[in-house]
């Protein structure tokens, strides 16, 4: 929904998702039981790391959804991505693609 409930929803969502892809970073990159936990769990790195990507979707998700909400019109809503991620300003249009296809590029 694009209402201030929603909006609210989607700030603390994307805040949580943050919160968890900084968590799994830092224990990707060197946590001190980094070690102790792949012994127990061959191939855990690569399970965290696709946990990791699908971090980042949903953040990505989040934050076009708050994009929407800031500068889609009350005539495009939601139901219609394209026409409202059309209704976005240029810059913000530049800024979904390019978040989306650094996702890809990862």
């Amino acid at each position: 929904r694009l209402d201030a409930e929603g909006i609210s929803n989607a700030n603390a969502w994307y805040a949580y998702l943050s919160d968890r892809r900084q968590r799994l970073r830092s224990f990707l990159e060197g946590h001190p039981s980094k070690a102790e936990f792949q012994d127990v769990l061959p191939g855990s790195a690569l399970l965290l790391a696709s946990a990791l990507v699908g971090i980042e979707w949903l953040r990505f998700a989040c934050r076009v959804f708050l994009l929407l909400a800031k500068h889609a019109s009350s005539k495009t809503g939601s139901e219609k991505l394209r026409s409202a991620l059309q209704a976005l300003p240029p810059a913000k249009q530049s800024d979904v693609r390019n978040g989306f296809l650094a996702l890809l590029h990862r």
